[in-house]
């Protein structure tokens, strides 16, 4: 069953392509229909319901996205993250686990729609996929007492870029919303047959192809004596990537310094490896340099990684079951790019394609992050590179 709270509809007009806050909800809602009908692997299992939605922006005030937070049985059961645009599938991330209530409560005086109610002074911001914090004037609040001061006119990454893709499918996504919109019309009827069971709901979907590989390390940004400033995206997924062949291959030399396991030792040779700076920012083209010379000092010399610009879907997935990869995304609206660990993926099958439907399940370095979080493919980013990696002696 799924259960919703509806705030009160949006009193301003909404052009017809654009999605109002009830679409939103009603996406949000299908998406979960959806995933406890054709996803073995589902966590949202028991009742759901829609507690609070948020609007979701870049730095220069453009919405983005609807972030719609979810419970069940009065627990968290994390969010989806719903765009804003007609033009592509409804989508963007989600979570089943991640609690983000912390954001909520920065948000001073919200009033019903869940907007505060100065949005030029304070709003909720993207900063990469699936990562959000709350923007006050020009300072990001990561949470209560962590504080970064920007300039969004130094972060102002064309949303030409980032929204346009080949998953931007118009007018062929018209039987999806309807399909949608149908199914929104019911929430709250007695008889839908859709909100009590799942199974009887009758949807394009059709099945859906998931793997992801469990032992995959999760570890987050930190800071150390051996460097100056926070370790990177870079080098703390590649070492996510090393601790899975570390534990689950019995590899351990690739995170040993001498005879001890050292996540700082390991994670200051990536540093060092991908020209990481004293901001934690690095060179993607160094990544998988990187990654073979670093196993090579441990004594792996017949290690392969290759990279791929904008890889397709299938390479996507073929890199995550070679096992744990890099992925960067570019022209993110904070980062300008940031590298997460991919570790598996999920697809739905619409009519028959998985196009516009297909998500990467990914690690993020960010302690604000949850651990699996499913991340669209194909959409929010202008270029994509995918690392894989092979460690050999």
């Amino acid at each position: 069953m799924v259960n919703v709270f509806l705030p009160p509809p949006e009193t301003h007009a909404t052009p017809n392509f654009s999605v109002s806050q009830e679409e939103a909800i009603g996406a949000a809602l299908y998406q979960i229909v959806i995933d406890k009908k054709i996803n073995i692997d589902t966590q949202w299992k028991n009742n759901i319901k829609v507690v609070s939605v948020d609007k979701v922006f870049d730095l220069m005030g453009n919405q983005l996205s609807y972030l719609v937070h979810l419970e069940s049985n009065e627990n968290n059961a994390g969010f989806i993250e719903v765009g804003v645009s007609k033009a592509s599938p409804p989508i963007q991330s989600y979570s089943y686990t991640s609690d983000l209530s912390h954001l909520e409560s920065l948000v001073e005086n919200k009033n019903l729609l869940g907007e505060p109610q100065n949005q030029s002074n304070q709003r909720l911001v993207r900063l990469g996929p699936a990562h959000f914090a709350i923007q006050k004037d020009d300072t990001i609040i990561f949470n209560e007492d962590e504080y970064y001061i920007i300039k969004p006119e130094d972060y102002n990454v064309s949303q030409s870029n980032i929204m346009a893709s080949s998953n931007d499918l118009g007018s062929s996504l018209d039987p999806l919303w309807e399909e949608l919109n149908g199914f929104t019309g019911d929430i709250g009827s007695d008889s839908d047959g859709v909100t009590s069971n799942p199974m009887l709901f009758e949807t394009g979907y059709s099945h859906a192809t998931t793997s992801a590989r469990s032992g995959v390390g999760d570890q987050n940004q930190i800071t150390s004596s051996l460097w100056t400033g926070p370790s990177g995206c870079g080098p703390t997924s590649g070492y996510n990537v090393l601790y899975y062949w570390a534990y689950q291959n019995n590899m351990l030399d690739l995170i040993k310094n001498g005879n001890s396991v050292s996540v700082e030792h390991t994670i200051a040779s990536l540093r060092t490896l991908m020209d990481t700076d004293n901001n934690g920012f690095g060179p993607v083209n160094k990544h998988t340099s990187a990654m073979i010379q670093h196993a090579k000092n441990k004594g792996f010399n017949n290690t392969t990684s290759t990279m791929t610009t904008n890889p397709s879907w299938s390479k996507v997935k073929s890199d995550m079951l070679t096992g744990p990869s890099l992925i960067s995304l570019i022209s993110q609206t904070f980062y300008g790019s940031h590298t997460v660990t991919g570790i598996g993926y999920i697809e739905f099958f619409y009519s028959g394609s998985s196009s516009g439907h297909e998500y990467m399940i990914v690690h993020d370095n960010w302690g604000s992050t949850p651990a699996d979080v499913y991340v669209v493919y194909g959409r929010n980013y202008s270029t994509l590179y995918s690392v894989n990696f092979y460690p050999k002696k």
